[in-house]
């Protein structure tokens, strides 16, 4: 296994496997804030890759995206990378983002400030001055 992808959403997962997965990659299914039980699951792939495998984790391009994101390199893999996870994805994607509110945004920007997330840092704040999210099987629809 060269790569290791974790998909929050399970329409994205299914797609992905049908129509993208390679040979060297491992498809874990993430579904959302993991159970103690996935944690030790995603814990024990960790340590069983090698050190010349990618870990990226594709979800949401909103605050609960990039939460499990945070909590995944905080628990499991600092260096675990966002997947389809970017400003450039919500340009493309524009018209199915939806929008957020003020209270969202607050939250987003205190988001911002974890260190684990400096290399979102330019996505988060596009997605603030903009005020939009874009939900993982939007993607599905292009």
């Amino acid at each position: 296994v060269k790569k290791i992808i974790s998909i929050e959403n399970r329409a994205n997962y299914i797609e992905y496997i049908a129509k993208t997965k390679k040979n060297d990659e491992l498809i874990l299914y993430h579904a959302g804030h993991y159970s103690p039980s996935k944690k030790k699951f995603f814990t024990a792939v960790n340590s069983s890759m090698s050190k010349d495998c990618n870990w990226c984790h594709w979800g949401d391009i909103d605050l609960g995206g990039f939460s499990m994101l945070d909590r995944l390199r905080k628990e499991i893999n600092l260096h675990i990378f966002p997947y389809r996870m970017s400003k450039e994805e919500l340009i493309r994607y524009d018209q199915y983002c939806g929008r957020i509110t003020e209270s969202y945004a607050d939250k987003l920007r205190r988001l911002m400030g974890k260190p684990e997330l400096i290399d979102c840092v330019s996505c988060i704040q596009y997605m603030i001055d903009k005020k939009i999210r874009l939900e993982q099987e939007s993607m599905l629809l292009m």
